[in-house]
């Protein structure tokens, strides 16, 4: 007879999400955005409409750590955003890190980098 894993608890999952919310912030302050911020500790607004980082201009960030996958095409389409181009980090346990974005989206940064000729 097999014995059941105990299931994690919602408190651990949001310390968990939080957590690579964090992350994502760090890297992006890295990556030259110096105030990039969690929404949760910055804009309580911002966080209920679906975006989970601050000050990424000309990016929408929402974070994801699950286990399983997500519906990124819903999470995408839920995010409220103007003007931003609205991004999906997705880390997943024992798989890796992803980056979903919508096609029409992506293919305007392409045309951006021809443009500024970086490509």
């Amino acid at each position: 007879m097999s014995e059941k894993k105990p299931r994690k608890s919602g408190a651990y999952s949001r310390r968990k999400g939080h957590a690579y919310e964090c992350q994502i912030a760090k890297e992006f302050r890295e990556l030259g955005f110096t105030n990039a911020a969690t929404s949760r500790n910055t804009n309580r607004l911002a966080d209920a409409q679906g975006i989970d980082l601050q000050h990424t201009e000309p990016f929408a960030i929402q974070c994801k750590n699950t286990a399983k996958g997500v519906s990124y095409a819903a999470i995408l389409k839920g995010m409220q955003h103007k003007e931003k181009y609205a991004v999906l980090f997705s880390k997943l346990t024992n798989v890796g890190e992803f980056v979903v974005m919508r096609k029409a989206d992506f293919y305007d940064i392409i045309k951006m980098l021809k443009v500024e000729g970086v490509i």
